[in-house]
C-alpha cells in the first residue's frame, strides 16, 4: 500500500510540476521534484519494490517531458542505486546531508543525461544540458529539505501499513 502512496504522491508531484510551473519553462526545467522524490526513496526505501516505483516515476517523467522517450528511467534508475550505495555509510538524519547528497545526485544525472545527449543526439544539445547544471544543482538542493522533511513525516504517518498493518497512525 506504501508504494501506491509514494507513486502518487511522485505523479501529483509530477503534475504540479508541469502544470503551475508552466508559465515559466525556465523555472520548469531547473526544479525536479520527483528526481528528489527518487533520491529519498534510495535513501530511505530500499529493496526492489520501491526500486520499481522509482523506475514508475521515471517512465511518467518519459511519458510528460515528450523526451527520448526510455531516458528519464535510466537516470531514475541509475539515481536509486546510487543513493542506495550510500545508505548506512553516512548520517542520513542530517539536514545539511541531505541538501548537499541532493546536490551531488542531481550533477551526476545532468552528467549522465549530457553523455547520454551527446551519444544520442550530439553535442549541441548536450552543452545546453550542461550550462544549467549549476542552476538545478541549487534550485535541487534547496528544494530537498523541505521535500526530505514532508516525506518523512508521510513515513512516520503511514508506518503502520508498511510493516504490514492495517491502519494510519494517528496523532
Amino acid at each position: 500500500m506504501i508504494h501506491l502512496i509514494y507513486a502518487g504522491l511522485g505523479f501529483a508531484l509530477l503534475l504540479g510540476k508541469t502544470s503551475l510551473l508552466a508559465p515559466w519553462p525556465a523555472l520548469a526545467h531547473v526544479v525536479d521534484p520527483v528526481l528528489l522524490l527518487v533520491v529519498y526513496l534510495g535513501l530511505f526505501r530500499p529493496g526492489p519494490s520501491f526500486a520499481l516505483v522509482a523506475l514508475f516515476l521515471g517512465y511518467l517523467v518519459d511519458i510528460f517531458s515528450g523526451s527520448h522517450f526510455g531516458f528519464h528511467i535510466i537516470v531514475a534508475a541509475a539515481l536509486y542505486y546510487l543513493s542506495g550505495l550510500v545508505r548506512g555509510r553516512v548520517f542520513l538524519e542530517s539536514v545539511f546531508f541531505h541538501a548537499v547528497f541532493c546536490a551531488a545526485m542531481i550533477a551526476v544525472s545532468d552528467l549522465l543525461a549530457a553523455g547520454i545527449f551527446r551519444l544520442i543526439i550530439g553535442e549541441k544539445d548536450a552543452a545546453i544540458l550542461l550550462s544549467d547544471v549549476v542552476w538545478r544543482v541549487l534550485a535541487n538542493s534547496l528544494l530537498a529539505v523541505p521535500l526530505f522533511h514532508y516525506l518523512s513525516r508521510v513515513d512516520e504517518r503511514w508506518a503502520p501499513l508498511h510493516r504490514g498493518g492495517t491502519g494510519i497512525a494517528l496523532d
